[in-house]
């Protein structure tokens, strides 16, 4: 998968915090306050869930646009449902 190959590429070398994420990706979506973010992949709709944390970019989930949709029902809600049953978040 070329695309997820080059992202974690990107990763490697980045040097920044969330907001210098955010201007390399625009299309990044943070779905919490503690550092929790989408990237859509763009190669067969591969949706990342990244926590950033002390200079480190964290895969925290990854799958395909219905794997997304049927787990975390394109809600924020959702989301912060299911970091919290993992305990990434309290």
């Amino acid at each position: 998968m070329k695309s997820l190959d080059a992202f974690v590429q990107l990763l490697e070398v980045f040097e920044g915090d969330e907001q210098d994420f955010r201007h390399m990706r625009p299309d990044a979506d943070r779905v919490h306050n503690d550092g929790f973010w989408f990237v859509d992949l763009n190669s067969h709709r591969t949706l990342v869930l990244l926590h950033f944390s002390e200079g480190l970019a964290e895969f925290v989930w990854l799958g395909n646009h219905a794997d997304y949709e049927r787990i975390f029902k394109n809600n924020k809600s959702e989301i912060e449902s299911w970091l919290r049953a993992r305990f990434y978040i309290e």
